[in-house]
């Protein structure tokens, strides 16, 4: 055998090789994409069930994006069943208090429609999250759950007005925030 029948064969093996670790890669990405298909199946079955029994989980922090899915899936509930029962069950670090206002004014504007709020504690609600599960006309938490409840806080930058303005608003805000607490607060 020559030399150069040796190095055709080394290439041979190598183009073997790589054509294995393709068909490899191939069952690989076939593999992940069925796993895929099916974590997204079953949370499409958990939100139909969630969707017929009106139970909104709301598992993130409270921002934008998180408080406008749960708005416009309470908004659906509405529309297709009035007056419905509604619970929201909060597992949240808390987060933004303009989102988190906007809930809290729609989960209240949803109560004053006839719609019965249950608003309860999966775990901890901390900050906004813990003036959210005000809104709601039964609150529920459980033995080992938590509501962390603070001063407003943010962080400011600016020119001397924008911040002082800012500390004006947040002082507002805290008032308001004590007011909801006592508001919703048992009377014995």
């Amino acid at each position: 055998m020559t030399q150069r029948d040796s190095l055709v064969q080394v290439e041979l093996a190598r183009a073997a090789t790589l054509q294995k670790a393709l068909e490899i890669s191939e069952l690989q990405r076939e593999s992940v994409e069925i796993d895929v298909k099916m974590k997204r199946l079953a949370y499409a079955r958990e939100m139909a069930s969630n969707f017929n029994h009106h139970f909104y989980p709301f598992t993130d922090p409270v921002t934008a994006q998180t408080v406008g899915v749960c708005i416009e899936t309470l908004n659906c509930w509405s529309r297709l069943s009035p007056k419905c029962a509604i619970e929201i069950g909060f597992y949240s670090p808390g987060g933004m208090v303009f989102p988190g206002v906007a809930l809290f004014d729609h989960i209240c504007a949803l109560r004053s429609k006839g719609h019965y709020i249950t608003t309860n504690v999966l775990g901890y609600a901390a900050s906004m999250a813990g003036i959210l599960l005000q809104a709601g006309d039964l609150r529920v938490m459980g033995r080992e759950s938590y509501v962390l409840i603070h001063e407003i806080s943010t962080q400011a930058a600016g020119k001397i007005g924008e911040i002082e303005d800012a500390a004006v608003f947040l002082e507002k805000f805290q008032s308001r925030a004590v007011d909801i607490f006592i508001a919703r607060a048992i009377r014995l």
